[in-house]
């Protein structure tokens, strides 16, 4: 597809090349087969794109899959970002990313959602960073960090959701753990708060490994160290919570 590409009814897209342009329709479009993204040139979405299918965005870092217009997509397939920015147009709107799938972030470089991503499926980051800017609600869902890799998350952890693996979490806006007795953060987190608040309802236990290099740690209950919990850098740290340590401290 290059230019602006018009549906005037709902329809079905059963894969395709986007390499320019904007995706628009009055009523939702629904993509069943392979629809590869990529290409030097931004695009624009101006509809509901549901994918049951598979989609592969491959932008070079300083493009950008737009949402226009309160734009949604709702993902119940695969949809795979090797690197590249999916935002709202001009940095403002109510894009939302639904993804109910699997969606997975590959290749080294960097991938960033600034939409609202809301998640009851799986996400992967198996290679690079994935930055979750937008904010979004994730209910039962689980984000799987490979060794290596990198979640910067801002938004919702509502019960039942879940960050596992062996990779770097990093926190620069408000991420709000909402936990009513689960874990949702693994042990084997490396855990960096490095701007923004962590808010946490009720009692938390940080990961055995953990940075505070900036921000806010706040909770309504009790938060315990009991494995390493490192303060440094330059910013300010604010604690509004009772911090138990039973582990190690380091200022």
């Amino acid at each position: 597809m290059a230019n602006n590409f018009v549906w005037v009814n709902a329809t079905t897209l059963n894969g395709t090349l986007w390499d320019n342009g904007t995706l628009s329709s009055a009523t939702p479009i629904t993509q069943i087969g392979t629809l590869t993204i990529s290409g030097s040139s931004s695009k624009y979405l101006n509809t509901q794109l549901n994918n049951t299918g598979t989609i592969v965005e491959n932008h070079a870092s300083y493009r950008v899959l737009y949402f226009q217009d309160g734009a949604i997509l709702n993902n119940s397939g695969n949809y795979e970002l090797l690197e590249g920015t999916i935002s709202n147009l001009n940095g403002v709107g109510t894009g939302t990313f639904n993804n109910s799938g699997t969606f997975k972030k590959t290749t080294t470089g960097t991938g960033t959602i600034g939409v609202a991503f809301n998640n009851t499926g799986t996400v992967n980051v198996e290679s690079g960073t994935l930055n979750i800017t937008g904010g979004g609600v994730s209910n039962g869902g689980n984000f799987n960090l490979t060794s290596g890799t990198t979640l910067a998350f801002s938004g919702t952890l509502n019960n039942g959701a879940k960050i596992n693996g062996n990779g770097n979490l990093y926190v620069d806006g408000l991420l709000d753990v909402k936990l009513a007795g689960g874990t949702a953060i693994a042990n084997t987190v490396q855990f960096t708060l490095r701007n923004g608040i962590f808010q946490v309802d009720g009692n938390w236990n940080l990961p055995t490994t953990n940075n505070w290099n900036g921000g806010t740690l706040k909770s309504s209950g009790i938060i315990t160290n009991s494995g390493t919990l490192t303060i440094s850098g330059s910013s300010s740290k604010y604690l509004n919570t009772q911090l138990n340590n039973t582990g190690t401290i380091v200022e």
